[in-house]
């Protein structure tokens, strides 16, 4: 990508309206990189307009446009159930392209939902009394499936990665840079920038997910300290092109497996190659535990041995417990609908905030999302089934592409 600054950026194209790019992206993010041949919204850098135009007039309007500018799926994004009566009602919306004048599928669970089970969410209760012992129990589950990792628990996946990259800035103190997808979660944006970083934003291939080849070749590594490699949608990613790049400029590799705990490709889980590696138990996620995250050092890596912002206490966790409460009473019920339409809930927003909590996960998070990694192979079975169901309703749609599935 070339050289730029995200104050200099051109207006992203298409959209009705005003077509100027939002302050986010004039001002306040701090971005190098833009297209090369200088027009937004085609060639290189056509994610990175994606990234920013998510700060406009909201996700109806990004769905919107979707389609034209990257051909990306709704399968993943709009994954659910379809044997619910609200899914059932909406196929013929499903079926009909957005850019064409179709709404966006409302009404629907969020992908890798999970419904908590009355039993699961009362044994959780456990960790009110005993935090630090179920936070252990939990970093020790998940060292089974991530061995040669030392595992950091967290507030979120989020501050997960602030404290991830704050090693990293402590450690590269000469560099002050991060590679970043175009086209990725606004919290790894804020997290790298609250760190102190600058984001190298580097475009991605529509059909996989994964960096564009160009894009990644003809990025300048000198200030570069670390390359996040993402598994969007829980599509797992093969990692080894962003690994040899990034060791042979003298980068770290952090693999970003907020979205995919469980899905691995050539042998190695997501979350388990590079220096390190990041998880998120968020509501949606593959483990949803409604709150938390990790990080995942490599043991006698360049990162291991220390964390400057690692909590010093453990609570115990009663809003979460109330959290979860509410949850399992009206997820997978008529009642979720009205309950996701109260603004003040912020059901399904996700926002660039840099003032994000950073902390310790608190013992019922932990308690529950050791618990749920017991019906982990339910929950992936449950997304592969709904990823099918889409797949087969999209198939001909005009304007919409499927990604490679793997």
């Amino acid at each position: 990508m070339g050289e730029g600054d995200a104050r200099d950026a051109p207006a992203p194209s298409g959209g009705d309206g005003d077509d100027r790019p939002p302050p986010l992206c004039r001002s306040r993010l701090p971005v190098r990189g833009r297209p090369p041949d200088g027009r937004a919204g085609e060639g290189p850098g056509r994610t990175r307009d994606l990234l920013c135009s998510l700060s406009r007039a909201g996700d109806r309007d990004v769905l919107r446009r979707f389609p034209r500018r990257i051909g990306l799926s709704f399968g993943p994004l709009l994954s659910a159930h379809l044997r619910s009566g609200v899914a059932r009602r909406d196929r013929a919306a499903a079926r009909r392209p957005c850019r064409e004048g179709g709404r966006p599928v409302t009404g629907l669970v969020p992908p890798a939902g999970l419904r908590l089970r009355a039993g699961e969410a009362a044994r959780a209760l456990a960790g009110l009394f005993r935090p630090a012992q179920e936070a252990r129990r939990l970093e020790l589950e998940l060292e089974k499936i991530f061995p040669g990792r030392r595992v950091l628990l967290c507030l979120s996946g989020r501050a997960a990665l602030y404290r991830l990259f704050r090693l990293c800035r402590e450690r590269r103190k000469d560099r002050d840079e991060v590679v970043i997808g175009a086209y990725t979660c606004w919290s790894v944006a804020a997290a790298a920038v609250r760190a102190g970083f600058r984001l190298r934003l580097v475009d991605l291939d529509p059909e996989t997910f994964d960096f564009d080849p160009a894009a990644l070749s003809a990025v300048r590594w000198e200030r570069v300290a670390a390359v996040v490699t993402h598994h969007l949608f829980g599509l797992p990613n093969e990692r080894r092109r962003a690994a040899r790049a990034a060791e042979a400029g003298g980068a770290w590799l952090i693999d970003d497996a907020a979205q995919a705990l469980g899905a691995s490709e050539g042998g190695v889980v997501a979350g388990g190659a590079g220096e390190a590696g990041v998880l998120s138990f968020g509501r949606g996620k593959s483990l949803p535990a409604l709150g938390g995250g990790a990080l995942l050092l490599a043991k006698g890596g360049p990162l291991d041995g220390g964390d400057p912002d690692g909590p010093t206490r453990i609570p115990g966790g009663v809003v979460s417990a109330l959290r979860a409460a509410g949850h399992g009473a009206v997820y997978g019920t008529p009642l979720y609908g009205p309950a996701a339409g109260l603004s003040f809930l912020h059901v399904g927003e996700t926002v660039y905030d840099e003032k994000f909590a950073v902390g310790a996960i608190d013992g019922y998070t932990a308690a529950l999302a050791r618990r749920l990694l017991l019906r982990s192979e339910e929950m992936a079975g449950g997304r592969r089934e709904a990823a099918v169901s889409y797949r087969s309703l999209l198939a001909g749609a005009k304007g919409i592409a499927i990604p490679i599935l793997r």
